[in-house]
């Protein structure tokens, strides 16, 4: 798939997710740029995102009205990106969990 092809998808909902490698920065696929993206979830993916590469995605997307991210974003970066995309109408986790230290 061509980089405009990329820039031009509306949704990307993730329904089930095989991808369980920490090392794959599938987020950050997505090319520099505005996109006409408008829902994104991938809270079924069982491991953790690039947030910086996130973050990126969701202020180029002006028209991005829903997102649902996994467990392995925290609090502190859903806050960060409800203020950086103010545009956003849902957002979501799939999961989500407070652990305690000690």
């Amino acid at each position: 798939m061509n980089l405009i092809c990329i820039r031009q998808i509306k949704v990307l909902d993730l329904i089930e997710s095989e991808v369980t490698d920490d090392e794959v920065d599938w987020i950050s696929c997505f090319p520099e740029g505005e996109t006409h993206l408008e829902s994104l979830s991938f809270d079924c993916v069982e491991s953790p995102i690039n947030f910086k590469a996130l973050e990126g995605l969701v202020v180029r997307s002006p028209c991005l009205k829903k997102l649902r991210t996994n467990r392995f974003v925290s609090l502190e970066e859903l806050h960060t990106l409800m203020v950086r995309a103010p545009q956003l109408t849902s957002l979501g986790t799939g999961a989500f969990s407070i652990t305690h230290d000690g």
